[in-house]
């Protein structure tokens, strides 16, 4: 007589179960890192508008600070910057900002420039307040620069 030895293992039912669960597992894992990818991406767009942002008030500050003298031109939209032997150009546009060659993607919601604390339209400038659009939220900022001695004389005599 022959003796039947059962070998142990899984019946088809039990294998089709865990098939089905771990389908919806990894289903499930899949569509969590998609929103975690989306999310990402959402928060890595805000910190590079962010950034660029503050890169454009720091420019724009040290630009002021080493400038002998600062021009704005309201028919050109242009602020002009004398440094030294050079001289820096702002094009402000509403939909970005021209430094010289370099773009600098910005939506600008306003612009105003002040001389000795009064608002001007075109003329010598010491201090600029400018209003932008970041990650969808207004951001309003101001740059000004001191007049020492030596330029207040030569404003006198110019």
């Amino acid at each position: 007589m022959t003796q039947k030895h059962k070998i142990p293992a899984f019946t088809l039912s039990e294998i089709l179960v865990v098939l089905a669960i771990t389908s919806i597992v990894i289903t499930i894992a899949f569509t969590v890192l998609s929103l975690i990818s989306k999310q990402f991406i959402t928060m890595q767009s805000r910190y590079e508008e962010r950034t660029e942002v503050t890169k454009f008030k720091q420019r724009l500050l040290f630009d002021f600070e080493k400038g002998s003298q600062v021009f704005w031109n309201e028919k050109l939209q242009q602020l002009t910057i004398a440094i030294k032997d050079e001289t820096i150009r702002y094009e402000i546009m509403s939909e970005y900002v021209l430094r010289d060659s370099d773009t600098i993607d910005l939506k600008i919601l306003n612009t105003q420039f002040y001389h000795k604390g009064d608002t001007i339209e075109e003329g010598i400038v010491d201090g600029v307040q400018i209003g932008l659009e970041a990650t969808g939220q207004p951001v309003q900022f101001f740059v000004s620069r001191e007049i020492d001695a030596r330029q207040a004389v030569q404003e006198v005599w110019d």
